[in-house]
């Protein structure tokens, strides 16, 4: 276990910053690169899908704008540890005001996602009690996660975790955010309707469709984050975790929005939702003459041959200069 505090006074070891700074590097860096994930999936869904409703547009909305805070909170904090504690005088054993900061809204972006998810799948297998018990455990994880960031407001020191109640509260509240998960990923995976997803054409798209769109990644990286939370206590080991973890479950909702049929333009509207329709997919799986995320498909579009002007001039054009000729050839013959 690595101990937070410097063992000398006025100088750490490279052994100590890369148990503390190292490690929030790491989990900073992956958050980064899955931002740009979030970025690209929110600018799809609002190009592919301008019909949708205006709740799928808002939960989308604050999902990115959620994310986007996380990562500008994340990334002043790394300026407070490795810029303005330089030359590392002392360790990054005290939580600063942003990173509580964005604790609270990775809870709340995480929430929200989970009760996408909840709806996706009672608007899926119709089951009213699942669909309850996961918005019940990511109301509780929500709830705890909040307890935990006022806390670490009140007592900034990260090693305080480890001790009761705080180590207690936090670990329940992944654990709930984690067995949400767990569900939401199991009914939307071995859902007994065959018509709710499309088959998957090709190995990749089953990856991303089961890793991401169902939120098979977030989930085991929700319950990575529980077992290096209890078992490491103390450290920063479970940061990595979290920021890894709260990225999939934003991606994996707004993947799972994409995975449907969409059009841009001229597209019919869904019956339950008033989303457009379309043909093409991202993330592997979609529904085909079914539902998928609470969307029912209307799949029988008309075929419009549209002619453009310019054709149909030069079809007038042509006519008229045949019409021009025959009687000029007809003249011809008179006069002969």
């Amino acid at each position: 276990m690595a101990d937070l505090t410097p063992s000398t006074p006025g100088s750490l070891s490279i052994d100590h910053l890369e148990h503390t700074l190292g490690v929030f590097f790491v989990g900073y860096m992956f958050s980064m690169v899955l931002y740009g994930f979030t970025f690209f999936q929110s600018y799809m869904y609002h190009s592919r899908y301008p019909n949708d409703l205006w709740v799928l547009k808002l939960v989308v909305a604050l999902l990115c704008c959620f994310d986007t805070a996380v990562s500008v909170l994340l990334s002043q904090t790394l300026y407070h540890y490795m810029v303005e504690l330089f030359p590392y005088t002392r360790g990054s054993e005290l939580a600063t005001d942003p990173f509580c900061a964005q604790l609270a809204l990775a809870f709340i972006a995480v929430f929200v996602a989970q009760l996408f998810y909840a709806y996706s799948v009672w608007s899926t297998t119709k089951n009213a009690l699942v669909s309850g018990v996961i918005a019940m455990f990511s109301t509780v994880g929500f709830v705890l996660g909040m307890i935990m960031s006022a806390r670490l407001f009140q007592d900034p020191d990260f090693s305080h975790l480890a001790a009761n109640p705080s180590k207690a509260i936090a670990a329940v509240s992944h654990s709930a955010i984690a067995i949400s998960g767990l569900l939401s990923f199991g009914f939307l995976s071995l859902n007994p309707q065959p018509s709710v997803f499309k088959p998957l054409s090709s190995p990749f798209e089953t990856f991303v469709s089961y890793t991401f769109s169902r939120g098979g990644a977030a989930f085991v990286m929700q319950f990575c984050l529980i077992f290096v939370f209890v078992g490491l206590p103390g450290t920063l080991y479970w940061i990595p975790f979290h920021v890894v973890a709260t990225k999939l479950f934003v991606i994996g909702a707004i993947t799972l929005l994409n995975s449907r049929t969409s059009s841009q333009a001229g597209s019919t509207r869904d019956d339950h939702w008033g989303s457009s329709q379309a043909t093409r997919t991202i993330g592997g799986s979609s529904a085909g003459n079914g539902a998928m995320s609470g969307l029912e498909f209307n799949h029988k579009r008309p075929i419009v041959i549209e002619v453009a002007q310019s054709t149909q001039q030069d079809m007038d054009k042509i006519d008229y200069d045949v019409h021009t000729q025959s009687r000029f050839d007809a003249k011809t013959d008179y006069n002969r």
